[in-house]
């Protein structure tokens, strides 16, 4: 008996809507979406990406909300990955991308 999805997964995914812009190693933009789950690995994403093709490198902006905290300012945070494309699913008019990072944030 093998290992479900979830078993093989290195790190938990956390349920995010959150914006998202994906773009080409050039900085022109491919997609905006919103993030569906985030882990330490990786995104999973909705939006229009057929542009895009499995193994393709881009460059991720994640925007999160502002900390809870009273020393922080009240302006979001835009989180940088670098990742390629490890995962393109059909979902009715968008699609879903999974992307897998190569770096930590920025």
């Amino acid at each position: 008996m093998g290992l479900s999805g979830a078993e093989k997964r290195r790190s938990l995914r956390e349920p995010s809507a959150r914006p998202v812009v994906v773009r080409d190693c050039q900085g022109r933009l491919l997609i905006k979406g919103r993030t569906v789950n985030i882990s330490e690995q990786g995104v999973f994403l909705i939006g229009q990406g057929e542009l895009l093709a499995e193994g393709d490198e881009v460059s991720i902006e994640i925007t999160m909300p502002p900390a809870d905290d009273s020393s922080s300012n009240d302006s979001a945070q835009v989180i940088h990955h670098r990742a390629h494309l490890s995962r393109k699913i059909s979902v009715g008019q968008l699609t879903g991308l999974g992307f897998e990072y190569f770096d930590q944030a920025e």
